[in-house]
């Protein structure tokens, strides 16, 4: 309980902190804050982290430096947040945010090539899910990057996407529950090992399912 108590107390800060970054900080940038997200796969596997600020699965990703190509931003994100070397397959597409933090977020598929999963000062959970089986936790601005992402032989799409006082709120009571809950996802939405159970250190190949051997490694 006062573990719980101390989370919620620290969130206070984090909203104060996001607000800035949200509300003020457009206001001071010359150029618009582009980012990239990834949607690795593995197998059949997709991954989500957690952030350390607020709490809510997302897919990985961060901001272009000066310089660097988008695909460039995108290698080295992942392997800063997650551990994994992956190599990019295709651009899923481009997604123009107005209201709350104006950016565009270029989604990328990807597939691990190297690497071992681990968390980072950005990411303080990561875990593979196969695409059906999702977090209820999940914000819900990933939702459409993730549906486009699974269209066979797409072409890149462009969307323009408002996030308001209704993105914003539901973020909000993600991490509420996240701080409540723990990084756990739902039981009702289980992850790829089919037992709920986070999956931090695991490749989905040592992940085990529902009738196999379930003691831990």
């Amino acid at each position: 309980m006062l573990s719980r108590a101390g989370s919620y107390v620290a969130g206070i800060g984090t909203y104060v902190r996001i607000a800035w970054w949200g509300l003020v900080s457009p206001a001071t940038e010359p150029g618009g804050l582009v980012v990239v997200q990834a949607v690795v796969q593995d197998g059949d596997q997709v991954l989500l982290a957690v952030r350390n600020d607020i709490r809510g699965w997302e897919l990985p990703g961060g901001q272009v430096d000066e310089a660097e190509s988008l695909e460039q931003a995108l290698v080295r994100e992942i392997g800063e947040e997650t551990g994994l070397l992956v190599a990019v397959d295709r651009h899923v597409g481009a997604y123009r945010r107005t209201g709350f933090r104006p950016h565009v977020a270029h989604v990328f598929v990807c597939h691990r090539v190297g690497g071992e999963l681990r968390t980072s000062r950005e990411s303080r959970a990561l875990s593979w899910f196969h695409p059906l089986l999702l977090p209820d936790t999940l914000f819900p601005w990933y939702q459409q990057p993730l549906r486009d992402a699974f269209v066979p032989d797409a072409d890149p799409v462009e969307r323009q996407e408002r996030q308001g006082l209704a993105a914003i709120w539901a973020a909000m009571k993600i991490d509420i529950r996240m701080r409540w809950q723990g990084d756990r996802p739902k039981k009702s939405a289980p992850t790829a090992n089919g037992e709920g159970a986070l999956c931090e250190v695991r490749s989905p190949s040592r992940q085990r399912t529902r009738g196999s051997d379930s003691r831990s490694d």
